[in-house]
């Protein structure tokens, strides 16, 4: 089993809002038009790359050349989060995972996501 946590300060976010290529970089289409949708909530932005960060922490890569914010898809539903993982990804997490589990909260000015690979 692996854990990874992330704490993200939401107002980091609104710096980054306004700056389409930048969030071209963090954000896969599916997630920018999702996004969009919400008028760009920063706290959902936090929440989307806390995800990221957490999951990656977890796996053990953290952001590099092999794994990319864009490798992961965040798919919120309600309470749901669904993740959906690039190929590269797949092949790291079948090697040694079978399950993810992510888990948010919003305290203060912050989110924080704690993810469990198992």
């Amino acid at each position: 089993m692996k854990v990874g946590i992330d704490i993200v300060e939401i107002a980091r976010f609104n710096r980054i809002k306004s700056k389409l290529n930048v969030l071209d970089t963090i954000y896969t289409k599916k997630e920018l038009k999702d996004l969009k949708s919400q008028d760009y909530d920063i706290k959902n932005l936090a929440l989307y790359f806390s995800i990221k960060e957490a999951f990656v922490k977890a796996l053990g890569t953290g952001f590099s050349k092999y794994v990319t914010p864009l490798d992961i898809e965040i798919d919120c539903q309600g309470t749901n989060i669904h993740l959906n993982l690039s190929k590269q990804v797949n092949k790291i997490l079948d090697k040694n995972f079978k399950n993810i589990y992510i888990t948010s909260t919003f305290l203060s000015d912050n989110v924080i996501v704690l993810c469990i690979l198992n």
